[in-house]
């Protein structure tokens, strides 16, 4: 039973590690990386209600809208950041938003 459970064991881990492998190569993908950009960029000029239904350019222009960009960015993070700008959730990150709008 002890060797059936090894093997088992040792299936399993290189399931996992082929599927970490597949979806790294599929995060890499230029196909991937031009759709993470262009959503980004969509982002910019969608409205969204925790920013009081502003785009994030136009809360970008106030201080009070800076703060609830912050504090977006702040929730993003807590779901996983990544890195080149964009998470595995597909938000853009505080570094990308910083560069991008100026500040």
């Amino acid at each position: 039973k002890r060797t059936h459970r090894k093997k088992h064991r040792s299936e399993c881990q290189q399931i996992v590690k082929k599927n970490e492998d597949e979806k790294e190569q599929m995060y890499s993908s230029p196909a991937f990386l031009e759709m993470a950009e262009k959503h980004k960029e969509t982002w910019l000029y969608t409205e969204i209600p925790c920013l009081n239904d502003q785009t994030p350019i136009e809360a970008s222009k106030s201080k009070a809208g800076r703060s609830l960009l912050e504090e977006l960015m702040q929730t993003y993070e807590s779901f996983g950041g990544g890195e080149g700008g964009l998470s595995l959730s597909m938000n853009p990150d505080r570094e990308w938003v910083a560069k991008r709008l100026g500040f």
